[in-house]
């Protein structure tokens, strides 16, 4: 993005004020400023807040996974023109969707979560097609499967490795090309399928 697209996106993030803007803003990022290597005010991705963009991304995706239109600032921006005039219940229910979601990735992959897969090991960079299959399949599972996550959490990354590194499809929908609308459609109905299987 050249200077003056992201100066004019920083702007425009900060000059939303409804309370949905405010939860975006706001709301425990403790994992993704860890991963985003963001240690204080004077952060890169601070300064153009990458991680309420993360949050954004994940509640955007989750409404539109099944249908994304292919172009993920315009969708990102559909979704907070959507719900900007959510009520307090509305928000809270948003805010416990997420904190649901990112405990789920933490305590499945620690410090890995959001790590680019390499064989049996990751590297040290964070990828936005990992995110989205670390967070959104989670977050749409049935309460009943959510129940086994956690006594499960060896198995489920196992096997995300596993169909990261034997599935040519989910791998490529990770890794390349990730606004695309079949890309998404594929890594996230993949892992969704696979936890399914596995919960």
């Amino acid at each position: 993005m050249r200077i003056g697209e992201l100066t004019a996106k920083i702007a425009k993030f900060k000059s939303y004020k409804t309370d949905y803007d405010e939860l975006v803003k706001k709301i425990d990022k403790y994992l993704l400023k860890k991963q985003l290597k963001i240690k204080n005010k004077d952060s890169k991705a601070y300064k153009e807040m990458i991680d309420a963009e993360y949050v954004l991304r994940f509640f955007t995706l989750r409404e539109q996974w099944s249908n994304f239109p292919g172009n993920m600032r315009m969708a990102m921006e559909k979704h907070r023109t959507k719900h900007k005039s959510d009520s307090t219940d509305q928000i809270k229910s948003w805010t416990e969707l997420f904190n649901t979601s990112i405990k789920y990735a933490e305590s499945i992959w620690g410090e890995k979560a959001f790590k680019r897969p390499d064989i049996n090991t990751y590297r040290d960079q964070m990828l936005q097609g990992v995110y989205d299959v670390q967070m959104i399949p989670f977050s749409l599972l049935s309460k009943t499967k959510q129940q086994n996550i956690n006594k499960r959490a060896d198995i489920i990354r196992k096997e995300f490795l596993n169909l990261y590194n034997t599935d040519s499809d989910f791998q490529g929908s990770i890794r390349q090309f990730t606004s695309n609308t079949d890309r998404v459609h594929t890594r996230i109905s993949m892992m969704l399928n696979k936890l399914e299987e596995i919960l």
